[in-house]
This record gives C-alpha cells, sequence and structure tokens, in this order.
C-alpha cells in the first residue's frame, strides 16, 4: 500500500464530510481501515505536542504497536518514489488531523493545517533519513516494546510528587557535616506567558489551549488565570514582585520555556517576541541579580523541534537576548549561539553546565538523527570534557537543563546517555536541576542498584495542565556546595481570583 492510499482510507472512515485530492481504487481503500485504538494512537500523538498524555511507552498495546508500524512502514516504502513531504500530502494529512480531532470535539479546522505545516515535513523527513525500519521507529517512540529492552537506569515514573499542595514548607533534602555561610539561588521554569490571555474568556474549549476571547466554551477564566490555561501577563508580574521581595538571593537559574501552548498558532517573530517580553520582565524585576536560562523544547519553531545545523539563527538570537541577564563570559555566549549550552563559574570552584536536552526529547523528531547527526557528537564530547576539567580543577558542578531523563517523552537512549555521563561525576556533581514537566518531583540516578544522585524537578509558573504557579528556593552550603535544603513557593489561583473579584491584590 502507498501513502496516499493509506491516508486515503484513513479520511474515508474518520472524515466524513470531506473530501481529499487523491485518486484510489475502492478495493484498495478497502485494505485498511482505522480502528478505535489507532485513532486513540493518533489522536494522543497530536495532543502530546501541546502537552496531552503521550502515547504507549510502559503500557504498549500490540494493536498500537501494529499501527505504528504499518504508518510508519508506509512513509517508508513511499518515499522510494516520493522525494518529499508535497502539497498532496500535506493536504492528505491536514484532512486525517481534522477528522481525528472533530472526534474528540476539538476545533481540527483551526489548528490541524498549522500542525501540518509544522511537523508534517519534519517527521517525514527524520523517518526517512533515519534509515530504520518501522518497528525501529515505533520502538524508538515508545509505541513498540524492544526486544531485549534496554532498561534505563533512571526510574520513569515520579519517586515522589505533588509535594506543592501536601507539604508547602520547606523540605530538607541532605544533612551537612561541613560549616559554612549559605548560597540561596532561586529555580524557576515554564512560564509559558500568554499575551492573548483574556479574563473572563471561557478555560475549557474545543481548542488544546483556552482562555482566548476569540473562542467558546465555559468556565470563565479569572483575573489572574485559570487552570488548563497558561500565564497571564497580570499572574507573570505578580510571581516576579513576590520574587524581587526575597532577600539575600544570589543568583536565578531559569528553566525556559517562554512561549504558550498554542502552537498552532505560532510564527517564528511570536517565539522570539515572547522570550524578548519575558526576559524584559525579569530584568525590570531584578535588575541586579543574574539569571541564568537554559534552553527550553518551547523556545523553538516549531516548538520542540531542534537540529543544529536549522537552528542556528535560533541559538544565535537567543544568546543576544540572554547577554544582559548575567555576567556571561564570551565563551558562554559563543557556545550558546552555536548551540544553546555553556558553562561559566558562578563562584570561585563552582561551576555551571546548562546543557542542551533538546537531544532527549522525544517530540524533537530530529532525534530520530542523532546516530548520525555531527552536533550531538559535539555537544556530548563538550559536555564530557567540561565535567573532567571541572574534575581536574578541582570545581562541584551545578548541572541544568530542561527536560530531565527518565521521563516518558523521553528517549531510553537519552537516559542512559545522561547516567553514563554523570555516574562517573558524581563525586563533584552537586545539583542536577530541571523543569518542563510542571509537576514537582525528583527522580534518583541508580548504579547497579545503589543510588548515585537525584535529579530535582521544579515545577512550573503556569498553570497549564493543572497545577499553581510555583517555584523554589535552593540553599547551598558555600564551602562544600551541598544542597541542604529548598523552599517551595507558589500562588494559591483560587484564592487569588477570589481576592480579585473583591479588589484586592493577593
Amino acid at each position: 500500500m502507498n501513502i496516499l492510499t493509506l491516508v486515503y482510507t484513513i479520511s474515508c472512515v474518520i472524515c466524513i464530510g470531506y473530501s481529499i485530492p487523491v485518486p484510489v481504487s475502492p478495493t484498495a481503500a478497502a485494505s485498511y481501515r482505522l480502528d478505535d485504538v489507532s485513532t486513540n494512537l493518533l489522536f494522543n500523538f497530536i495532543s502530546s505536542l501541546y502537552g496531552g498524555e503521550y502515547p504507549g511507552y510502559q503500557f504498549y498495546s500490540s494493536a498500537e504497536c501494529d499501527s505504528c508500524k504499518k504508518i510508519v512502514g508506509t512513509i517508508i516504502t513511499d518515499a522510494a518514489s516520493r522525494k518529499a513531504f508535497d502539497e498532496v500530502l500535506r493536504a492528505s494529512f491536514t484532512l486525517v488531523c481534522i477528522g481525528i480531532l472533530d472526534i474528540r470535539k476539538y476545533n481540527g479546522k483551526a489548528m490541524c493545517p498549522n500542525i501540518t505545516e509544522f511537523y508534517g515535513p519534519i517527521i517525514w523527513y527524520s523517518i526517512v533519513n533515519s534509515e530504520f525500519s518501522a518497528e525501529k521507529v515505533c520502538q524508538y517512540l515508545h509505541i513498540c516494546p524492544k526486544q531485549e529492552r534496554d532498561v534505563s537506569r533512571i526510574p520513569q515514573t515520579p519517586l515522589e510528587s505533588d509535594s506543592l499542595l501536601k507539604n508547602p514548607t520547606p523540605v530538607g533534602l541532605f544533612e551537612s557535616d561541613s560549616t559554612g555561610t549559605v548560597i540561596r539561588f532561586v529555580h524557576i521554569s515554564d512560564f509559558h506567558l500568554d499575551p492573548n490571555f483574556k479574563e473572563g474568556a471561557p478555560s475549557t474549549c474545543n481548542f488544546f489551549l483556552c482562555c482566548h476571547d476569540t473562542m467558546t466554551g465555559n468556565n470563565p477564566a479569572g483575573m489572574y488565570g485559570a487552570y488548563g490555561c497558561d500565564l497571564p501577563v497580570t499572574t507573570a508580574n505578580l510571581v516576579l514582585n513576590h520574587l524581587a521581595t526575597l532577600k539575600d538571593i544570589d543568583f536565578v537559574l531559569y528553566g525556559g520555556d517562554n512561549p504558550p501552548h498554542d502552537l498552532w498558532a505560532e510564527t517564528y517573530q511570536s517565539q522570539m517576541d515572547i522570550e524578548t517580553s519575558v526576559i524584559s520582565m525579569f530584568k525590570k524585576h531584578y535588575p541586579n541579580t543574574p539569571f541564568y536560562p537554559v534552553l527550553g523544547n518551547h523556545e523553538s519553531y516549531p516548538e520542540s523541534e531542534y537540529l543544529q545545523d536549522l537552528y542556528t539563527n535560533l541559538t544565535e538570537t537567543l544568546s543576544r537576548l540572554w547577554s544582559p541577564l548575567a555576567p556571561f563570559p564570551a565563551s558562554a555566549l559563543k557556545t550558546i549561539g552555536h548551540g544553546g549550552y555553556y558553562t561559566l563559574m558562578l563562584k570561585p570552584k563552582l561551576r555551571l553546565i546548562c546543557y542542551n536536552s533538546d537531544y532527549g526529547y522525544l517530540l524533537n523528531f530530529y532525534t530520530l538523527l542523532n546516530h548520525k547527526n555531527h552536533a550531538y557528537v559535539e555537544h556530548t564530547k563538550w559536555l564530557q570534557d567540561t565535567l573532567a576539567q571541572a574534575k581536574k580543577n578541582g570545581e562541584k558542578v551545578l548541572l541544568a537543563a530542561h527536560v530531565p531523563p527518565g521521563i516518558t517523552t523521553t528517549s531510553e537512549e537519552y537516559g542512559e546517555w545522561f547516567t553514563n555521563i554523570t555516574v562517573p561525576y558524581s563525586d563533584i556533581i552537586v545539583g542536577q536541576l530541571f523543569g518542563h514537566t510542571h509537576q514537582d518531583h525528583f527522580k534518583v540516578v541508580q548504579q547497579n542498584g545503589k543510588a548515585v544522585s537525584s535529579v530535582l524537578i521544579t515545577p512550573s509558573v503556569t498553570t497549564f495542565p493543572h497545577q499553581n504557579p510555583s517555584f523554589r528556593i535552593y540553599s547551598m552550603n558555600s564551602t562544600t556546595f551541598e544542597i541542604i535544603d529548598y523552599e517551595q513557593h507558589f500562588l494559591n489561583l483560587t484564592k487569588a481570583n477570589f481576592l480579585a473579584k473583591q479588589g484586592k491584590t493577593p
């Protein structure tokens, strides 16, 4: 079966009322029918681009695996005669997307054209040029199990979660035998600022992100936001105002992801406009404290996609935008512009290393090409060399990135890559800090069944999909640089909106 027959027959089943410009015979069309399992798989795959639950991984379905292999196999076979993701495929896949979203009562007509425009060519290119079999692609995407599964040494489920709501008091992490003064720093992540947020707009609607006045639905959003929506400018300023009142903060580590989740409406310019807005807010509220950002998956255009050779304009722009936030050395600005990663000294003998975690994120479909990507090899060598030099110099290291290893939307290869690189340097790495999940949890890195280090994941400032705006303040021993404690700060969104209705400021 060729790709057009597959797309046509899918659309025959789920896109009632739409026409498709692909002439195939009814006999060929009858050879494939999209069942409920396949529809659910494709829907979850589309919704995961917006932050929805990723399909598969721990609970494999043989039916989903078979469907994935059939779709990917058809793409691979078709590539022999079709040299690009052309206009016919673009129109065809748009109709399939519309049909799938319409079944789930989403506005596919509004969202699908750009979903296909942004992601269709990248998915097609990455699958075809990976030179993987259909089964291997589906294994990599966690939709099919591996025959001999490589079990990551990082647990795939949080060991502890929801401590934001259950225990908002400071949580001690380690006890230190050393004496010394305390270094305090903020870890804040995932603003997802939405300039189109509108108070009173519906917070439940037929889009993946709501609270825009052009949408129809229920549950009007409050002044300071709504669960299921991204961050209003009002709330961003409220959080940063609170941050500015805190005393004795040595620096701020920002975990990335400034743009909102309405990726069907994004443009490169809108992505950069949000970056500029958030950075301006940082400088306004905290003019004298260094801010050290990392590259999030939402910084890219389209969101989540990154291949160094194609995205130098992005990283060079970020290097320019980030430069006023802290005293970056020229070497750091150079590697930011080159590949979205950097290292610098925070204090004498305390080094910050921020690497590019897009190389481990499954929804960056270019990661299918990691095995033949010179930039990935270069980035890995840079990280290994930087850690080796830090150890030789007698330095301690604070390691940071956006996407943590060991979650459902990261590859097993990323978990093993992370473990293999960091375990040999666990004696000098004093903290491994991430964001991305919007949740409050941690993971344990193990070697031979023994805990070696921890991965600490701060929750988000955005309320998407359903949590209070939050950030952390870590305390470090200034002599040993051990992390000895953290405080969790959060905004009670329900209370804030209630006070706003009374004309009061939270």
